[in-house]
């Protein structure tokens, strides 16, 4: 990693990472309900290599006391070869046809930007916005196969591709010294596409996620907090394709709350009792998987130093 700080009020920084690792994977299964018999269903032997290279560069600024700017940039770069040493189905129609077997490499590509200001109005008051874009390549190698669609030639195939937006804004308020409020809101959208082969019933997965967590601490005295947070998070990635296959996707939404106190007694203890409540709608599965909870949790901690 490298760190250049000779522009005042600036670091710049660059980092890279390698990592390479050998496989040698052998897998086996005899037929179900054949356990006397010393013929196996399929029998592979694959050697894999894995490559991975990531690569990361940015700043962070402050050039006023209460204003602070960071950017970065980065690539991630995954590579895997697999040589199937032996591929074999003796009790099938078509023995080294069989899954994975006929996947010779996978490659991962993802880019990645982000940006973070964070402003200081006030003592009390600390604001942070960010904001991360990106996008992977998912590229996988076949040898030519058999389907029930026909001849595969093989070759190399786009498998997917996935792009997110994530936004972000959190606050700290400390407007008293015996009180802490936190709150934070984001939101993401992102979209994910597989290769469909023309069906129609394959759509692209996307949708939208907003989430947020606000909490308050309270000191009741030197030994006695007060603890109280909610959350909320809501997805609508429901994908209203029914004319054409089967409507997946799931849209939901989750309200969370808990309340508690805590206690530090003979100093190297720490009593926590809280009390939570958690809803959850999926209209998705005909709310088949709603719930609402509620618990009652008590911890004790000690500390050895």
């Amino acid at each position: 990693m490298l760190r250049n700080v000779q522009i005042p009020f600036t670091v710049l920084f660059g980092e890279a990472r390698f990592k390479q690792e050998q496989i040698e994977e052998i897998e086996e299964l005899s037929p179900s309900g054949a356990g006397f018999s010393t013929v196996s269903d399929f029998l592979r032997d694959t050697d894999a290599a894995h490559d991975w290279k990531h690569y990361r560069a940015g700043f962070d600024t402050s050039p006023r006391p209460r204003v602070a700017f960071g950017a970065y940039v980065q690539r991630k770069d995954h590579h895997s070869d697999y040589d199937h040493l032996r591929d074999e189905r003796p009790l099938g129609n078509d023995p080294g046809a069989g899954y994975p077997a006929f996947i010779t490499a996978r490659h991962t590509l993802a880019d990645e930007v982000g940006t973070k200001l964070t402003l200081r109005p006030a003592t009390w008051l600390k604001t942070t916005f960010t904001f991360r874009a990106m996008t992977t390549d998912f590229d996988t190698v076949t040898d030519p196969t058999l389907s029930t669609i026909g001849p595969v030639p093989g070759g190399k195939v786009q498998a997917g591709k996935y792009d997110a937006h994530i936004y972000g804004l959190n606050a700290t308020l400390t407007p008293w010294r015996r009180l802490y409020l936190f709150s934070t809101f984001t939101y993401q959208d992102s979209r994910t596409v597989t290769e469909d082969h023309g069906n129609p019933s394959i759509v692209p997965f996307r949708g939208d996620v907003y989430s947020v967590l606000t909490s308050a601490h309270y000191a009741l005295g030197p030994l006695t907090d007060l603890n109280l947070s909610y959350d909320f998070s809501y997805a609508n990635y429901g994908q209203n394709n029914d004319p054409d296959g089967l409507p997946l996707g799931i849209d939901y939404h989750r309200h969370g709350i808990r309340a508690g106190i805590g206690h530090k007694f003979w100093k190297r203890f720490l009593a926590n009792l809280e009390y939570a409540w958690s809803y959850y709608s999926e209209p998705t599965s005909g709310h088949d998987n709603d719930f609402t909870a509620n618990g009652v949790f008590a911890t004790l901690h000690m500390h050895w130093q």
